[in-house]
């Protein structure tokens, strides 16, 4: 299994420079991850007589008829599996660390980048859904020398975060322009929820834009049937899945510069995408009262309060005008 090589080789890493200072290691699984294959000896753990056949590798979209319960319980026992394998892993580390008394000393960050859903909200997959909790709220656990253990904090942060708080560990001068700040000065007191952000967005290009407050999740949908316009601002002239056709290569503008590309200019193409978020449409929930997202709320003063956090937001980090018109807030402008 890759992961358990991709483990043992970071345990090898610290095991040559462990005595050593300033060193960096990132440890990058790739699971739990599509297709969601395990040794059998984890499948036991959630099924007596796992079947020959696993449904492992599911079609990213809604759910229907053509999807039974049954086929669903497979699914979450399959991903609960390959779960398992990955905390006998990160146990391994840790372990080491143990042994080694690495924790007096060393800075550990436990993250990942998304979630999956496995039929929550009638949904299977990760980057065409809304991103409920499910995808978006990720687990998030950091030890540091200096900083008590097993405290648990609410305040707001997020993946960019991660390399500021990395510069700051190692006394690096950090004169970057970045959204994301430190957490560790935060984490050395009582911080309130919005400590280092007031709000944070979050979404897929094409898909809703979001925006959280700490207690208030809004998803903003593009308000045109055809979810557009979608834009990208690169100097890569590639996709995943090959080559910008020529004829969005043709009707392709050169912008000025912004905070996005460090103020060189980049080229703007329309593209279009499989995410359909008009369908949908916008979503507004209270993550106070309804944790699980079940009760989409229905107040127009304070989905209006949210489309302009929305809207201060998207302005600050410089989203193209193509975002704003998509999402229907050009008059915002």
């Amino acid at each position: 299994m890759s992961s358990v090589k991709t483990v043992e080789a970071g345990i090898e890493f610290l095991k040559t420079y462990q005595e050593e200072d300033n060193w960096f290691l990132q440890i990058e699984c790739f699971d739990p991850h599509e297709p969601f294959y395990v040794p059998d000896e984890f499948r036991k753990l959630y099924e007596n007589n796992p079947g020959k056949n696993p449904f492992f590798w599911p079609r990213y979209g809604r759910t229907d008829d053509s999807i039974s319960a049954e086929a669903l319980l497979e699914l979450r026992n399959e991903y609960a599996a390959l779960i398992s394998l990955c905390d006998q892993n990160l146990g391994k580390l840790l372990q080491f660390f143990d042994q080694q008394n690495m924790w007096e000393d060393t800075l550990i960050i436990i993250n990942t980048d998304h979630g999956f859903l496995l039929g929550e909200h009638n949904w299977l997959g990760k980057n065409i859904a809304p991103m409920y909790e499910e995808i978006i709220h990720l687990p998030f656990f950091l030890s540091h020398p200096d900083l008590e253990k097993g405290k648990r904090s609410t305040m707001l942060s997020q993946t960019i975060d991660l390399p500021a708080t990395l510069l700051d560990f190692f006394e690096i001068d950090n004169q970057l322009d970045m959204d994301g700040k430190s957490i560790i000065g935060a984490l050395k007191k009582e911080p309130s929820v919005h400590e280092n952000h007031r709000e944070i967005i979050f979404g897929t290009n094409g898909g809703h834009v979001n925006i959280f407050d700490g207690r208030y999740v809004y998803m903003r949908a593009s308000v045109h049937p055809s979810n557009g316009p979608v834009t990208i601002q690169t100097l890569n002239f590639a996709q995943m899945r090959g080559f910008i056709k020529k004829e969005i290569l043709d009707q392709m503008r050169l912008k000025e510069g912004n905070r996005f590309t460090n103020q060189y200019p980049y080229a703007e193409l329309e593209v279009s995408t499989f995410i359909d978020s008009y369908s949908t449409g916008h979503l507004l929930f209270d993550l106070e009262k309804d944790k699980a997202q079940e009760e989409p709320l229905d107040n127009p003063e304070i989905e209006e309060k949210m489309i302009q956090k929305l809207f201060e937001v998207m302005k600050k980090i410089e989203a193209p005008k193509s975002e704003f018109v998509r999402l229907g807030l050009e008059n915002y402008l």
